[in-house]
């Protein structure tokens, strides 16, 4: 979740699957450890949505995930003698534009796979390794800008 979540940010997790929202980032677990991403799609039902997640600084989304291994929704973040809550109007809005943003690279991230795998060769492995690159400068470009106008830590 860099930059917003960088290492050795305390992070405030509200526990509890309920009121989670498109743009919210969510703590869930995974074989071993515990990861933090954004919610950028929710599918399903109320009884049994299906969540979405992304690392804000990556291209890859994670496999679709029901509420039991999500562990709570993070609403606040910790750094130094710093405090940004995640919960003003601002950031609900940021998070939700972060997330909207990420949507039209989901069919990218699937062509990327499988270009990935169709190019098994060292000149394939190049262009795909470059193509990632030149995608995540770009959002990091719109990202970085959208936090830039919004971001304000409390001191």
């Amino acid at each position: 979740m860099y930059p917003l979540l960088r290492d050795g940010d305390d992070v405030l997790v509200m526990h509890g699957r309920g009121s989670v929202r498109r743009g919210d980032i969510v703590v869930f677990q995974q074989p071993g450890r515990l990861i933090a991403h954004r919610v950028v799609r929710i599918s399903g039902t109320d009884v049994a949505p299906i969540f979405v997640t992304k690392g804000d600084n990556t291209l890859h989304f994670d496999p679709p995930m029901g509420r039991d291994r999500m562990i709570g929704r993070v609403v606040a973040i910790q750094r130094g003698h710093r405090h940004l809550s995640l919960q003003t109007p601002a950031w609900r809005l940021m998070g939700w534009l972060i997330a909207i943003s990420a949507l039209p690279w989901q069919p990218v991230d699937r062509w990327y796979h499988a270009l990935k795998h169709r190019f098994v060769s060292a000149w394939g492995n190049r262009l795909t390794a470059f193509l990632r690159q030149c995608l995540l400068a770009f959002c990091s470009c719109i990202r970085r800008a959208i936090q830039l106008t919004c971001c304000r830590w409390e001191a």
